[in-house]
């Protein structure tokens, strides 16, 4: 027969299609795809996190394609979507994928640490990850064992106590949340600081009268109630070698502790000076800031000759030198003299430099505390005789004081050979310097005693 001719036309239209590959963070989803064109070419990559509710369209004819999702939570799953779409607007089959970010671990990082001769405070800061902040964690020997704070704070600090001096210690921190799940460790070094002479006195106390100092306090009965620590009693060790390197302190180099007050450390010489006159321009004066002793010998000859590395450790002070009046009842015991010397009662007149000598209630509170309510001054020695026996500053010879009678320009209270004290006319006589050592001056070695005395450097 003849040929029968058709023409036809296929009805199906070859789409293009997708697959992709993804790659994750704890904040982000990549996703690379690859398309392949049908019979049309490529004209854009379509991509959603949420399972096709909201696209982002890339347009791109090329084969490959990425996008990134970013600012996702972390350990969160995403319903990912992605398709191709070809110039005759006709789409692929979705390519789909469940990709959960990653977990975000805390973070942990030491900000500072402050530190004492004794103690170290450590300031940490914490970032919360896939979890909040649970608790930090503590450690001072390189995490063998480890102190919890339980807290959601993004800083949080601790103090460690009870160190030893001139240590060093390899402080930890990390921060747990609360998936259980730990930041890396931060590490720090950190050596305490030396003891100073003064917390090294402050360590010997530990009750009132034990190992000769006693911690007034305004609880203190009959105390000087300015939270110093004095020693007190017939002999405490409370030694110091100053301004001798020598094995052997010599002996003239040996100084005594009065007593620690604030963070300074108040020394008198041990042995006495016998020095010129007390008085300065006018022969009959107890004008001490004017004296030939205090200007010319003390803080003259006497300093200079101790040289530059000791006197740059002896704190520039003010002394209340206004003294006060001479009646057997004003000042007669330690607490009396206390307060009319530097006290309630004090008159406000002042002198700074880094020599004087020792208030009147320094020898009174150097005796053990039974004799503090004792007058200073009596008809006979029956009132006296035992308290100098108790009292390491008695020295047995009449000894000038720092303390000027307020009422009489040429007399100053002394402390005499029998252990009273009373006022005395200006002349020559003896005494021990009295100075105050810098707050930073620290502890080297020694106990304290006569053949140990402490070290300081």
């Amino acid at each position: 027969s003849n040929p029968y001719s058709l023409s036809v036309t296929t009805n199906t239209y070859r789409v293009p299609s997708v697959s992709a590959t993804t790659s994750k963070t704890g904040s982000s989803i990549t996703i690379n795809a690859t398309g392949t064109a049908g019979d049309g070419s490529i004209a854009k990559y379509m991509y959603s996190k949420d399972g096709g509710s909201n696209w982002t369209t890339q347009t791109s004819t090329s084969t490959t394609n990425s996008y990134t999702f970013s600012g996702l939570t972390s350990n969160a799953a995403y319903s990912i979507r992605v398709k191709v779409v070809d110039n005759n607007n006709r789409e692929s089959s979705i390519y789909s994928v469940s990709v959960t970010t990653s977990y975000v671990n805390p973070t942990a990082s030491i900000t500072s640490t402050t530190q004492t001769s004794n103690s170290i405070t450590v300031h940490a800061t914490g970032t919360a990850g896939s979890k909040t902040i649970a608790k930090y964690m503590f450690s001072k020997d390189a995490g063998s064992t480890w102190t919890t704070k339980t807290t959601t704070a993004t800083t949080s600090s601790h103090t460690f106590t009870g160190l030893n001096s001139s240590t060093s210690y390899s402080i930890r921190v990390k921060v747990v949340d609360s998936g259980g799940i730990e930041s890396t460790v931060a590490s720090k070094s950190v050596t305490t600081s030396a003891m100073t002479i003064a917390e090294k006195i402050k360590s010997k106390y530990t009750s009132q009268g034990t190992n000769g100092l006693y911690y007034h306090t305004s609880s203190l009965a009959n105390g000087a109630g300015d939270n110093s620590y004095r020693y007190a009693g017939a002999n405490p060790n409370n030694y110091v070698c100053f301004g001798s390197t020598a094995s052997t302190c010599p002996s003239a180099n040996l100084y005594r502790i009065i007593g620690v007050f604030g963070d300074q450390v108040k020394l008198i010489k041990a042995s006495y000076l016998q020095y010129g006159k007390y008085s300065g321009t006018s022969e009959n004066t107890n004008n001490w800031k004017d004296s030939l002793l205090n200007k010319d010998e003390l803080n003259g000859t006497y300093l200079t000759n101790l040289g530059t590395t000791w006197t740059n450790k002896i704190a520039t002070t003010t002394w209340y030198i206004g003294g006060m009046t001479y009646a057997r009842g004003s000042g007669s015991n330690a607490k009396t003299a206390y307060n009319y010397e530097v006290g309630s009662n004090k008159i406000n007149t002042t002198y700074s430099s880094k020599i004087a000598l020792m208030y009147v209630n320094d020898y009174y509170y150097a005796a053990t505390s039974t004799y503090w309510t004792y007058p200073g001054y009596s008809e006979t020695s029956s009132d006296y005789s035992s308290a100098q026996n108790s009292n390491w500053l008695f020295n047995s010879d009449d000894e000038w004081t720092l303390s000027k009678v307020s009422s009489n320009t040429n007399e100053t209270f002394i402390v005499i050979r029998d252990g009273s004290v009373d006022a005395g006319w200006i002349s020559s006589g003896i005494i021990r310097p009295v100075f105050y050592l810098n707050a930073n001056v620290t502890f080297s070695s020694g106990t304290g005693t006569q053949s140990s005395p402490y070290r300081i450097s």
